[in-house]
């Protein structure tokens, strides 16, 4: 019952258009409300934060695959009268509410698999999502109707970097989501150890998490203090860990997380006669190390870029001293970069830990040098220091 053209991505837009026109009808009651939430705010960006938020307040997601290849959204009216749609009927309904309060944006086709769409062959097969685009004056916001529990705008791992197609009643266009900076993928860690005579220990962690980093520990926040602490316990590379305490939060409208644990382990550090030998790291171990021997024939290609940085104070126990330490690393290649430094200062010793992993296509004749870099890296972090009980 509709007609379209597949010649250009201009073309297909245009009939995706057509599928969704008549479908932004909202009932009177939810425009009234709509207003009284909105019309007060200063700024469209408070005001797309604010259906953003109801949206999640009052809606699900539940895959309706209904009408012309499951192209077709549900009308906004249908998705706020049962309170819950697929990708396409929520972010059908989000544009409907944005422009009932006067701002425009823009129905947009995307794929959670490929990354590239074909430029000059446009073909429907190439997506599978729909998200949408909101163009303000000072931003260009995409959200994810189908989790708004996402901060806003925060573009997610599937979707960040691939193309997209802009749908609008000009027809389709080419885009490209944004990518973050492989360094504003953080994990930052500030970890203080009390360690005892006996090898016993008292942590506390304090982990912070951002964008990608962030993503991938959205689960603990829906988790049992249970699951939590079994999750958490597999992160820590302690033995005999006991967790005393265990807190995870959010920061509202950031993609940034925070971890506060408190953790006794009963053999932190390994005693051997006079000398304890003390783990340098206990949050990053068992790095896999690729076989740099083999002949590679393809380049190497880096998803996803991070930065891990560890900040750990070690205090050492009454009447130990340090008898020996790893040296410092620093080595930088252009796929990553890596330092590990370690200060004496009194009864305390300081290590801090820094990698930088960028995200690219490197040549392949730079492997050998990545199997290196890896198994320095793995080897640093499984260093311990040897304490000796000093001689009266």
């Amino acid at each position: 019952g509709t007609r379209g053209s597949l010649r250009s991505w201009k073309d297909y837009g245009l009939w995706e258009y057509s599928l969704i026109q008549g479908q932004d009808v909202l009932p009177e009651a939810l425009r009234r409300e709509l207003h009284q939430l909105t019309d007060t705010m200063k700024t469209d960006r408070e005001k797309v934060e604010a259906l953003y938020k109801r949206l999640e307040k009052t809606t699900r997601y539940v895959a309706i695959l209904l009408g012309i290849g499951g192209q077709n959204p549900a009308s906004a009216a249908s998705v706020n009268k049962s309170g819950y749609g697929d990708c396409k009927g929520l972010t059908n309904y989000l544009r409907a509410m944005l422009k009932e309060v006067g701002i425009a944006s823009n129905y947009t086709t995307i794929s959670t698999n490929n990354r590239r769409f074909l430029p000059d062959f446009a073909s429907v097969g190439q997506m599978n999502h729909v998200i949408l685009q909101v163009p303000l004056a000072n931003d260009t916001l995409w959200l994810e109707c189908t989790n708004p529990e996402l901060p806003m705008g925060y573009v997610h791992d599937d979707i960040a970097g691939h193309d997209a197609i802009e749908i609008s009643e000009q027809g389709g266009r080419l885009v490209r989501l944004p990518v973050y900076a492989d360094s504003t993928n953080l994990m930052h860690s500030t970890i203080t150890i009390d360690l005892n005579a006996d090898g016993a220990a008292e942590m506390t962690v304090c982990q912070q998490t951002f964008n990608e980093q962030y993503e991938n520990h959205v689960p603990l926040l829906k988790m049992d203090e249970k699951d939590r602490q079994k999750v958490f316990l597999r992160m820590v590379h302690v033995p005999q860990a006991e967790v005393n305490q265990l807190k995870v939060s959010q920061t509202p409208s950031v993609a940034q997380m925070t971890l506060d644990a408190k953790v006794r382990s009963n053999k932190y550090a390994t005693q051997t006669g006079q000398r304890l030998f003390v783990p340098v790291c206990p949050v990053h171990q068992g790095y896999t190390v690729p076989k740099g021997s083999d002949e590679r024939q393809e380049d190497i290609w880096i998803n996803n870029g991070y930065l891990d940085e560890d900040d750990i104070t070690l205090t050492i126990p009454d009447g130990y001293v340090v008898e020996a330490r790893p040296k410092d690393v620093n080595i930088e290649y252009p796929f990553a970069v890596f330092s590990f430094t370690l200060q004496v200062d009194g009864n305390s010793i300081h290590v801090k830990n820094r990698l930088l992993k960028r995200s690219g296509i490197f040549d392949k004749s730079l492997f050998p040098q990545l199997a290196e870099f890896f198994r320095t890296v793995s080897n640093t972090y499984g260093q311990k220091i040897v304490l000796k009980k000093a001689v009266k």
